[in-house]
């Protein structure tokens, strides 16, 4: 027998291709940083964003074409 996601399940996760990166990860962090138990000192520190790296790289599609 083969699953068959709910509307819901679906909207759910086009939804979840719709959000910003970012607002995953803080999101993401949140959960941790409440399982880790940290005070709000320590949240606040680890929360700001003090370097980005961008990477570009070549990805081979299944059609066999490549897209940076």
């Amino acid at each position: 027998m083969v699953a068959q996601a709910s509307r819901s399940e679906t909207v759910a996760a086009e939804s979840e291709h719709e959000r910003d990166l970012f607002e995953v990860a803080v999101e993401q962090f949140e959960i941790a940083a409440e399982v880790l138990g940290l005070d709000d000192d320590m949240r606040r520190i680890l929360s700001h964003c003090q370097r980005a790296l961008t990477v570009n790289f070549p990805v081979e599609m299944d059609d066999g074409s490549v897209q940076v």
